[in-house]
């Protein structure tokens, strides 16, 4: 991004804000006049049905962003909370769609940023829809760990991992007591362990062929 468009955001960029673990970044149906981006910390998006249950619909890590749809009017489809502490930048919604449709190359990144963010959806509902438990959650796990590597959160095969089994099963459409028979089968096969808030790739490519067969 060129020094012209980064003093373009300007006018729409807010104070930084902080949020403890467990804090409402938005509500679901709530205006949606501000978009974040993760500085530091984890996010989820979920959505709650009626009787209570949850479907987690993203996890955000930094650099990530929430709340980016095409118009200012829309309101939030699902809410979105900090999983970690959590530290974004704010902006205006209304300003930042301006900047980009002011700059072409802006609105590239912004396609871009869509595009990957449908693939990925894409591939969730392969996942939830069509996976094994084992397959799904073999999914899951190599995918946060790409995505910890693309932000620089990884450490050799350890990266971190603070979801709870809850969220997880909430992520992949698995209750916590399948959640939980998977990770211990994962880890007594010494294939992959999460423990203490990190994850552990102990052997990738048999976690690869679980996910892939």
């Amino acid at each position: 991004m060129s020094e012209t468009e980064r003093a373009a955001l300007d006018p729409s960029r807010k104070p930084a804000r902080g949020y403890g673990a467990g804090a409402l970044l938005f509500s679901e149906n709530e205006p949606c006049t501000e978009i974040f981006q993760v500085r530091e910390g984890w996010a989820l998006t979920s959505r709650l049905l009626a009787d209570g249950r949850r479907q987690v619909i993203d996890i955000f890590l930094p650099g990530d962003v929430l709340g980016l749809f095409p118009h200012a009017r829309a309101t939030m489809p699902c809410a979105a909370e900090a999983v970690t502490p959590v530290s974004v930048w704010v902006f205006d919604h209304a300003r930042l769609l301006t900047c980009l449709t002011a700059s072409p190359r802006m609105s590239r990144h912004a396609l871009s940023l869509f595009a990957g963010h449908n693939a990925a959806l894409s591939e969730h509902l392969v996942n939830i829809g069509r996976r094994t438990a084992i397959e799904r959650v073999a999914a899951f796990l190599l995918e946060l760990f790409d995505r910890s590597q693309r932000a620089g959160l990884t450490d050799g095969p350890v990266c971190p991992c603070p979801l709870t089994q809850t969220d997880i099963g909430d992520a992949l459409g698995l209750s916590n007591v399948h959640v939980s028979r998977t990770l211990t089968r994962l880890r007594q096969a010494g294939i992959a362990r999460v423990a203490n808030g990190t994850l552990h790739l102990l052997d990738r490519p048999r976690l690869h062929a679980l996910y892939n067969s």
